[in-house]
């Protein structure tokens, strides 16, 4: 971590492509290197990457400074009322 006061941010954007973008990052000591997505060690190590694939979209867990994972996948379309 940064060895300052436990944080963590949560943010939502649009990327170029016009995906959207969520991310949660923490500033603690990081995830171990031995725990994996979709390595069925917790809960939501099994969940995520199942809600990822179900968007069409992409998560990755990086450990830098924290926590960070980053769920990217295409912004949904209202279907119009004569589809």
């Amino acid at each position: 971590g940064d060895g300052g006061k436990p944080g963590i941010g949560v943010s939502v954007i649009e990327d170029e492509s016009g995906n959207l973008v969520f991310i949660v990052r923490d500033n603690g000591v990081g995830m171990p290197p031995s725990v994996a997505l979709g390595s069925g060690q917790t809960m939501g190590m099994t969940l995520l990457p199942i809600l990822a694939r179900q968007l069409g979209g992409t998560l990755t867990l990086r450990r830098e400074g924290g926590t960070v994972y980053t769920l990217s996948f295409p912004r949904l379309r209202e279907q119009s009322a004569d589809a």
